[in-house]
């Protein structure tokens, strides 16, 4: 949803064509996208307390789905992972 400058609001869709007089829409418009930053050592550990030891690698892999489900909700598109 965006507000433009007269107090209406106009429901945009996540991606197709737009057009508008009143900001900066012209044309194509496409989902915001979203990286993810996640501290890596924070989340070892916390993931260890809740929900158990696991191999790396199914570790990892979910933490990529939940990560999936996250942006899912939201909408957007991912863009990346930042693990550090």
């Amino acid at each position: 949803m965006l507000l433009l400058s007269s107090p209406r609001r106009v429901d945009l869709p996540i991606s197709g064509k737009c057009r508008s007089r009143g900001l900066f829409l012209e044309g194509e418009f496409k989902a915001m996208k979203i990286a993810i930053l996640i501290d890596g050592a924070f989340y070892q550990k916390q993931a260890n307390i809740l929900f158990g030891r696991k191999l790396p690698q199914r570790r990892a892999d979910e933490l990529e789905q939940y990560c999936h489900r996250h942006v899912k909700a939201s909408g957007r598109m991912l863009y990346r992972i930042f693990y550090l």
